[in-house]
Protein backbone atom coordinates (compact mmCIF):
# COMPACT_ATOMS: atom_id res chain seq x y z
CA UNK A 1 0.00 0.00 0.00
CA UNK A 2 1.05 3.12 -0.90
CA UNK A 3 -0.93 5.78 0.75
CA UNK A 4 -2.26 5.64 4.04
CA UNK A 5 -5.45 3.59 3.75
CA UNK A 6 -5.84 -0.26 1.77
CA UNK A 7 -8.31 -2.50 1.54
CA UNK A 8 -8.98 -6.13 0.92
CA UNK A 9 -12.91 -7.22 -0.45
CA UNK A 10 -13.07 -10.35 1.45
CA UNK A 11 -15.90 -11.56 -1.12
CA UNK A 12 -15.18 -10.24 -4.55
CA UNK A 13 -11.04 -10.72 -4.13
CA UNK A 14 -10.57 -6.83 -4.85
CA UNK A 15 -7.37 -5.40 -3.16
CA UNK A 16 -6.11 -1.83 -3.08
CA UNK A 17 -2.60 -1.82 -4.61
CA UNK A 18 -1.31 1.92 -5.06
CA UNK A 19 -3.58 3.43 -7.09
CA UNK A 20 -5.37 0.46 -8.64
CA UNK A 21 -7.65 -1.77 -7.38
CA UNK A 22 -6.79 -5.22 -8.32
CA UNK A 23 -8.00 -8.93 -8.23
CA UNK A 24 -6.07 -10.91 -6.33
CA UNK A 25 -7.62 -14.03 -7.50
CA UNK A 26 -6.91 -13.45 -11.12
CA UNK A 27 -3.79 -12.06 -10.28
CA UNK A 28 -2.71 -15.43 -7.99
CA UNK A 29 -3.82 -17.25 -10.52
CA UNK A 30 -2.01 -15.87 -13.60
CA UNK A 31 0.88 -16.22 -11.55
CA UNK A 32 0.20 -20.03 -10.18
CA UNK A 33 0.18 -18.84 -6.74
CA UNK A 34 -2.50 -20.79 -4.27
CA UNK A 35 -5.38 -18.97 -4.30
CA UNK A 36 -7.74 -20.54 -1.79
CA UNK A 37 -8.71 -20.29 1.25
CA UNK A 38 -8.53 -22.80 4.24
CA UNK A 39 -11.78 -24.05 5.26
CA UNK A 40 -11.14 -23.76 8.68
CA UNK A 41 -10.95 -19.90 8.05
CA UNK A 42 -13.83 -20.06 6.27
CA UNK A 43 -15.87 -21.45 8.99
CA UNK A 44 -14.39 -18.68 10.96
CA UNK A 45 -15.14 -16.07 8.65
CA UNK A 46 -19.25 -17.57 8.34
CA UNK A 47 -19.40 -18.08 11.92
CA UNK A 48 -18.56 -14.21 12.57
CA UNK A 49 -20.91 -13.08 10.05
CA UNK A 50 -23.98 -15.16 11.34
CA UNK A 51 -23.07 -13.32 14.89
CA UNK A 52 -23.09 -10.10 13.49
CA UNK A 53 -26.19 -10.29 11.62
CA UNK A 54 -27.56 -11.88 14.71
CA UNK A 55 -26.25 -8.61 16.49
CA UNK A 56 -27.71 -6.29 13.93
CA UNK A 57 -30.96 -8.20 14.06
CA UNK A 58 -31.47 -8.30 17.76
CA UNK A 59 -29.67 -4.62 18.53
CA UNK A 60 -32.45 -3.33 15.89
CA UNK A 61 -35.04 -5.55 16.64
CA UNK A 62 -35.15 -7.10 13.25
CA UNK A 63 -37.22 -10.69 12.61
CA UNK A 64 -34.06 -13.32 12.60
CA UNK A 65 -32.72 -13.72 8.99
CA UNK A 66 -34.02 -10.56 7.66
CA UNK A 67 -30.63 -9.48 6.68
CA UNK A 68 -28.50 -10.05 3.70
CA UNK A 69 -24.88 -9.22 3.11
CA UNK A 70 -24.30 -6.09 1.73
CA UNK A 71 -21.35 -5.39 -0.38
CA UNK A 72 -18.33 -4.85 -0.37
CA UNK A 73 -17.11 -6.19 2.90
CA UNK A 74 -13.40 -5.45 3.78
CA UNK A 75 -10.98 -5.40 5.74
CA UNK A 76 -8.77 -1.85 5.66
CA UNK A 77 -5.93 -0.89 6.95
CA UNK A 78 -4.37 2.94 7.68
CA UNK A 79 -1.49 4.37 8.62
CA UNK A 80 0.09 7.89 9.04
CA UNK A 81 1.47 7.78 5.53
CA UNK A 82 0.45 10.66 3.32
CA UNK A 83 -2.22 10.21 0.78
CA UNK A 84 -1.37 9.37 -2.42
CA UNK A 85 -5.38 9.34 -4.64
CA UNK A 86 -8.43 11.15 -2.72
CA UNK A 87 -9.79 7.24 -1.63
CA UNK A 88 -6.62 7.77 0.69
CA UNK A 89 -8.38 10.32 2.47
CA UNK A 90 -10.10 8.36 4.90
CA UNK A 91 -10.87 11.42 7.65
CA UNK A 92 -13.51 12.80 6.19
CA UNK A 93 -17.07 12.66 7.36
CA UNK A 94 -19.35 10.28 5.45
CA UNK A 95 -22.39 8.58 5.54
CA UNK A 96 -22.05 4.41 4.32
CA UNK A 97 -25.25 4.55 2.40
CA UNK A 98 -24.18 7.78 0.70
CA UNK A 99 -20.56 6.38 0.28
CA UNK A 100 -21.55 2.52 -0.60
CA UNK A 101 -25.38 2.51 -1.90
CA UNK A 102 -25.93 -1.34 -0.54
CA UNK A 103 -24.96 -0.77 3.28
CA UNK A 104 -28.23 -0.24 5.97
CA UNK A 105 -26.51 -1.38 9.05
CA UNK A 106 -22.50 -1.14 9.43
CA UNK A 107 -20.31 -3.17 11.65
CA UNK A 108 -16.39 -2.82 12.71
CA UNK A 109 -15.03 -5.27 14.07
CA UNK A 110 -11.78 -3.69 15.52
CA UNK A 111 -8.61 -5.83 14.65
CA UNK A 112 -6.15 -4.02 16.60
CA UNK A 113 -6.11 -1.79 19.40
CA UNK A 114 -5.23 1.75 19.92
CA UNK A 115 -2.42 2.40 22.24
CA UNK A 116 -0.98 -0.69 21.25
CA UNK A 117 -1.19 -1.46 17.64
CA UNK A 118 -1.41 2.42 16.20
CA UNK A 119 -1.86 5.97 17.50
CA UNK A 120 -4.55 8.21 16.36
CA UNK A 121 -7.43 6.62 14.27
CA UNK A 122 -10.94 6.86 16.65
CA UNK A 123 -14.31 6.38 14.94
CA UNK A 124 -15.76 9.49 15.75
CA UNK A 125 -20.15 9.24 15.14
CA UNK A 126 -21.88 12.15 15.72
CA UNK A 127 -18.95 13.59 17.31
CA UNK A 128 -18.66 10.61 20.07
CA UNK A 129 -15.46 9.36 19.48
CA UNK A 130 -15.17 5.51 19.87
CA UNK A 131 -11.90 4.30 20.94
CA UNK A 132 -10.66 0.75 19.17
CA UNK A 133 -9.87 -2.12 20.80
CA UNK A 134 -9.28 -5.27 19.24
CA UNK A 135 -12.27 -7.59 19.32
CA UNK A 136 -14.68 -5.15 19.98
CA UNK A 137 -17.37 -4.55 17.48
CA UNK A 138 -19.58 -1.48 16.74
CA UNK A 139 -22.96 -1.69 15.00
CA UNK A 140 -24.63 1.03 13.64
CA UNK A 141 -27.27 2.34 11.06
CA UNK A 142 -25.59 3.34 7.98
CA UNK A 143 -27.70 6.37 6.81
CA UNK A 144 -27.75 9.91 7.10
CA UNK A 145 -27.91 9.50 11.38
CA UNK A 146 -25.08 8.29 11.46
CA UNK A 147 -22.38 10.46 10.02
CA UNK A 148 -18.87 9.61 10.76
CA UNK A 149 -15.14 9.69 10.22
CA UNK A 150 -12.23 8.07 11.68
CA UNK A 151 -9.47 10.67 12.69
CA UNK A 152 -6.09 10.48 11.05
CA UNK A 153 -3.93 7.80 12.63
CA UNK A 154 -0.39 9.05 13.89
CA UNK A 155 1.54 6.08 14.06
CA UNK A 156 1.26 2.48 13.08
CA UNK A 157 -1.76 0.44 11.26
CA UNK A 158 -5.09 0.60 12.59
CA UNK A 159 -6.87 -3.19 11.00
CA UNK A 160 -10.40 -3.23 11.13
CA UNK A 161 -12.91 -5.98 9.12
CA UNK A 162 -16.28 -3.96 7.74
CA UNK A 163 -18.89 -5.73 7.33
CA UNK A 164 -22.34 -4.65 6.13
CA UNK A 165 -26.02 -5.61 6.13
CA UNK A 166 -29.08 -4.92 3.94
CA UNK A 167 -32.83 -5.56 4.33
CA UNK A 168 -33.39 -5.62 0.45
CA UNK A 169 -32.23 -6.89 -2.49
CA UNK A 170 -28.83 -8.31 -0.79
CA UNK A 171 -27.76 -11.81 -1.42
CA UNK A 172 -28.94 -13.36 1.18
CA UNK A 173 -25.35 -14.95 3.44
CA UNK A 174 -25.76 -19.00 2.35
CA UNK A 175 -25.36 -18.00 -1.22
CA UNK A 176 -22.26 -15.67 -0.25
CA UNK A 177 -20.88 -18.35 1.93
CA UNK A 178 -21.61 -20.90 -1.44
CA UNK A 179 -19.33 -18.47 -3.58
CA UNK A 180 -16.25 -18.99 -1.46
CA UNK A 181 -13.82 -21.70 -2.98
CA UNK A 182 -12.23 -23.23 -0.41
CA UNK A 183 -9.43 -26.09 0.38
CA UNK A 184 -9.45 -28.37 3.19
CA UNK A 185 -6.46 -27.74 6.01
CA UNK A 186 -4.28 -30.59 4.02
CA UNK A 187 -4.29 -28.07 0.77
CA UNK A 188 -7.08 -30.39 -1.46
CA UNK A 189 -9.66 -28.22 -2.93
CA UNK A 190 -13.42 -28.41 -1.62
Amino acid sequence: VDGPAGILDLEGGIVSFGEEFLNYHVKAGKVGEERLVKASSIEKYKAHIKRLAALVEGTFGLESGTLSLAAPSFISLLSSRPPKTPNDEYWHTHTDTDQYGTFAFTTLTYLSTQGEDFEGGELVINGDPVVPRAGTVVAFTSGNEHPHNVEKVTSGTRYTMTTAFTCKNGTPLDAVFAKLRTRDDSGEEL
